[in-house]
């Protein structure tokens, strides 16, 4: 997954969030393009209840600041190395887990090289029906010196064999497998990251 997402859900994927999640959503503006550091809208479990926060694309550890991480890109978490890597083994076993909705996500076109000065060609990734995408997150809270800041990353994963523009894709979860990533024991949460989604559910267009 390249960093580049899309949160313009239609009617139908709206009603599809509230199904699932209850109607916890202040629906922002719709977005075409949402880049790093860019609002994010997530969804959490907390107190049994589903509540729904938009925080910082780019996870920051505690103890970090936005200017610590200039130089380090903490917008996506390879499922692999989630109780590895001191960034996001805290959130990960600490179970700070949540769900980030997306109407889609966005990968270069591998075979198009731009010459100077044009733009790279991008591939809208989304389901054919326009229903919500539900991506694997992990959010985290730190101190600043402007206040508390909470900020989330996208897990990814290897991609399915039918979307094969890039090595990484977003982990995401099909509705049967939302309790395993959010409350399940670390096993069983690394398990739906990397096996939920199946081929077959997401087509591309030139974007």
């Amino acid at each position: 997954m390249c960093n580049r997402a899309e949160d313009q859900f239609t009617p139908r994927a709206r009603q599809d969030l509230e199904h699932l999640f209850g109607n916890i959503f202040t629906w922002p503006a719709p977005r075409e393009r949402i880049n790093p550091t860019d609002p994010l809208l997530t969804v959490r479990l907390q107190d049994g209840s589903y509540t729904a926060a938009t925080l910082r694309w780019g996870l920051i550890p505690p103890g970090r600041t936005p200017q610590d991480l200039k130089r380090v890109t903490t917008t996506n978490a390879r499922v692999e190395t989630l109780t590895e890597k001191p960034t996001y083994r805290g959130a990960f076993l600490g179970g700070r887990r949540c769900v980030v909705p997306l109407s889609a996500f966005y990968e270069p076109d591998a075979s198009h090289s731009p010459n100077k000065g044009e733009r790279k060609r991008w591939h809208r990734v989304h389901r054919p029906d326009d229903r919500p995408l539900l991506a694997a997150g992990l959010w985290e809270v730190t101190v600043t010196p402007q206040g508390s800041l909470e900020s989330v990353t996208v897990v990814t994963r290897e991609p399915v064999p039918d979307l094969d523009m890039h090595d990484r894709m977003p982990a995401l979860l099909l509705t049967k497998d939302l309790d395993a990533w959010l409350t399940g024991a670390p096993d069983q949460a690394l398990d739906a990251a990397r096996t939920s989604w199946t081929p077959g559910l997401l087509v591309h267009t030139a974007g």
